[in-house]
């Protein structure tokens, strides 16, 4: 039996209407749900970030060849009260969930140009591809301002 124009035409109303309603829900819904799933590895890459700079710290500016040159690292962090790490993360929790360029070289790292605040390399990223990052604390970021810092320090 043909359906009845008029009636095709109400289907494709309440369609729409289902539609611009649910759409803008679901984002939303993706949204949280996305930055959810992202805070440990948000907490992850800041640990890792306050990992690389106080290896550096601690071995005249050298960049670790892996994992296990930051294992006595993140021993020594975990230790201090009120250490720099944020997250309650393992270190095979950490190894797990971020990934790190171990062939940077700090030197590029330091001098590479950037565009504005931004700095123009990735070394420290989400395995899981997640974004989520708190405020001020981009490892990347961080890194770079380290880097920047510790090669050209301010005047006094």
């Amino acid at each position: 039996m043909p359906s009845n124009p008029a009636t095709r035409r109400k289907r494709r109303i309440i369609l729409i209407v289902i539609l611009v309603i649910l759409t803008p829900i679901a984002y939303a819904v993706y949204s949280v749900a996305y930055t959810l799933n992202g805070i440990p590895d948000a907490y992850a890459k800041w640990d890792t970030a306050t990992l690389l700079i106080e290896y550096m710290e601690k071995h005249d500016g050298h960049w670790p060849t892996g994992w296990d040159d930051l294992n006595e690292t993140y021993t020594t962090i975990r230790n201090i009260s009120h250490g720099g790490m944020r997250g309650s993360h393992t270190f095979d929790e950490l190894k797990s969930r971020i990934g790190i360029d171990w062939h940077a070289d700090p030197t590029a790292l330091a001098n590479a140009p950037g565009g504005g605040n931004k700095p123009p390399f990735r070394v420290v990223w989400a395995l899981s591809g997640n974004t989520t990052v708190w405020s001020s604390s981009e490892p990347n970021e961080l890194v770079w301002y380290y880097l920047r810092e510790k090669r050209n320090p301010p005047q006094k």
